[in-house]
């Protein structure tokens, strides 16, 4: 049944006290009343063996950093190389005493740096895997890149986590699970082993806060709105994470907050959104006359019309952001349509405040992030990875350089050279487009084959993200079925097509049936990396998690790999559920798929932001 956000909140008392007990807070969930009675009849020592070691600290006298690696968060492990953290902590927050090579360490209740303290640090943890690769945590300790973060007094985790595939351990022999969920499984158990031992620990267990960019940012907001998700518990289960503390309380893997660079997110709809804002406006390549794949292109732009207008989304007044089918192209009209382009003019007309003229318009392109305490594993564990020729997650950074502009006007002339389409007003600062179509053509053309994540070959590595490796043939999946429908609705006319093959009907569907290792298909697979899927009432996971009150959205107008529409979507129901107090959403004009900001430091920004949300 679906259930928009105005239905949902009329549900009555059961409804809204449903609602209460699976939005609370992260710090009302880490622990629970004395008198729980579930706790009386749990095994108080299930979890002891994730118990903290106080006594195995190492310290970096020099840049007075306190540091543990190595740190197994859940009791068993699929994989002992990833399935581990690090903690990096301020100097001040804790004292120690020295035995041999490490220090018996409490917390210093004094201990200060800036406006934190040891008892109110936030916990930062940063995600850049790099396409859903493997987050591999440190195997030793270095202070490159963690100047910022200890200087800004936050406690800083790094955590290692399965990828797209899984692998095997260094001997070769030991084999373990990875694709979708399993990601985000553990950095759920990362979080719970944390807020196991915070009695023991510097920090603010309570506010933790989750950072990424890229397919790791897409992460972060599966992690930050599906806090005590029910769907997750069977996979906590199986790799034993911590699901209640040494009194017998439950523990909460929600966070407080959560920040994205370009995430991506909503594979259920990514594809069909890529050809509604990207595909229907070009005629090349896989989207010119001839091949099948142009009529599935239109097809998928045509699906994302319904898929919108179902999904009660809002503008800042709260009115319902819907599309309209238009003649001659695919639901082009509307107030979702108004929106998307309102954002466009927004960010263009910000650029032109904000960047500093003579201004040079390099375009960068990440894969990586390359956040400080990155490890290195001695085996290549990505099997399918290596087989399909995909790198690994490498701080990889391309540029293609502009050309330099002296004022915004001559910069937005250069836009026009071939066609009026972009009007700046300078005494008004405000930037006119006439329509998505015309920025499509000359700033974002896709780069992405049609079924964008979705690779029709199966080839892709979103695909290898749903698969399940341990079934052989089928280390890649397909998981759209937004795609599927079409392909089987409209086989007939694509069959009179070029290269159509007529298998694929059957074959795409019953791969979204597939089941992994604990019987979950793969259509829920793709709703458990879903963060709207608990966020909108078209799904059937809304109002059953706790959200993160606190978001930071940044991402780039430039940006062909992840389409604009993942965070303007997720923008908007954020910005529209109960419980989410305020997101911090910008899209940057003149940047790619990069870690993109206004102006100033990525860094800098978001550790600015995190002192303001966990003041």
């Amino acid at each position: 049944m679906n259930v928009t956000r105005k239905d949902f909140l009329g549900l009555g008392l059961a409804g809204t006290a449903a609602l209460a007990t699976a939005c609370a807070r992260p710090q009302d969930t880490t622990s629970q009343p004395q008198t729980d009675p579930v706790a009386a009849t749990r095994d108080l020592n299930r979890y002891a063996g994730l118990a903290i070691d106080m006594k195995a600290w190492h310290f970096d006298s020099e840049n007075q950093v306190w540091w543990q690696l190595g740190l197994k968060y859940c009791l068993e492990p699929a994989s002992k190389t990833y399935q581990q953290l690090a903690i990096f902590v301020p100097g001040p927050y804790m004292t120690g005493e020295q035995n041999g090579d490490t220090y018996s360490c409490k917390v210093a209740d004094d201990g200060k740096v800036g406006s934190f303290t040891a008892k109110t640090a936030p916990v930062v943890m940063p995600v850049s895997p790099g396409d859903f690769s493997p987050q591999t945590p440190p195997v030793s300790y270095s202070f490159e890149g963690l100047k910022p973060y200890m200087d800004a007094g936050v406690v800083y985790v790094y955590a290692g986590m399965r990828g797209r595939t899984g692998g095997y351990e260094s001997d070769g022999d030991t084999y373990f699970e990875g694709g979708a969920p399993w990601g985000v499984v553990d950095l759920k158990a990362a979080i719970r082993y944390l807020r196991y031992n915070m009695g023991s620990l510097p920090g603010d267990y309570a506010r933790i806060v989750p950072f990424g960019f890229s397919s790791g940012g897409g992460i972060c907001a599966a992690l930050g709105a599906s806090g005590n998700a029910a769907g997750y518990e069977p996979y906590l289960t199986k790799i034993g994470a911590a699901l209640y503390d040494a009194s017998g309380h439950d523990i909460s893997d929600a966070p407080h907050a959560v920040m994205c660079w370009n995430p991506m997110v909503s594979f259920d709809s990514a594809g069909a959104g890529y050809e509604w804002l990207l595909g229907q406006y070009v005629n090349e390549g896989p989207r010119a006359q001839g091949p099948w794949t142009s009529l599935l292109s239109r097809d998928l732009a045509g699906a994302y019309g319904p898929y919108i207008n179902d999904m009660d989304l809002r503008d800042a007044n709260g009115n319902h952001l819907a599309l309209d089918e238009t003649t001659g192209t695919v639901y082009a009209d509307g107030s979702y349509y108004n929106h998307v382009l309102e954002r466009l003019q927004d960010a263009a007309a910000n650029f032109a405040a904000s960047a500093t003229f003579p201004y040079k318009a390099d375009v960068t392109t990440q894969v990586n992030a390359n956040f400080p305490g990155s490890g290195k594993s001695s085996r290549e564990t990505d099997a399918v990875a290596n087989a399909l020729g995909n790198a690994s997650a490498e701080a990889t950074v391309s540029t293609v350089e502009g050309q330099t502009y002296e004022t915004p006007a001559d910069y937005f002339a250069s836009l026009n050279s071939d066609q009026q389409w972009l009007t700046y007003n300078a005494s008004r600062s405000t930037v006119r487009i006439t329509d998505i179509g015309d920025f499509v053509t000359h700033c974002a053309r896709p780069t992405r084959d049609v079924s964008a994540y979705d690779a029709i070959g199966d080839d892709h590595s979103i695909n290898q993200l749903f698969g399940l490796p341990s079934a052989g043939s089928n280390s890649t999946l397909h998981f759209d079925a937004m795609a599927a429908s079409c392909i089987e609705a409209n086989g007939a006319s694509y069959a009179a097509a070029e290269g159509f093959d007529s298998s694929l009907p059957i074959t795409w569907k019953a791969e979204l049936e597939r089941k992994d290792s604990l019987d979950v298909t793969t259509r829920s697979r793709v709703d458990l990396y879903n963060p709207l899927n608990y966020l909108s009432g078209h799904y059937g996971g809304f109002g059953t998690a706790a959200v993160a009150p606190h978001w930071r959205i940044n991402a780039g107008v430039l940006d062909t790999e992840c389409s604009l529409l993942m965070p303007i979507n997720l923008e908007r129901a954020l910005a529209h559920y109960d419980g989410v107090k305020d997101v911090d959403f910008q899209l940057v004009w003149g940047q790619g798929h990069t870690l993109c900001e206004t102006s100033g430091d990525p860094i800098a920004n978001f550790l600015s932001w995190v002192g303001k949300v966990c003041s």
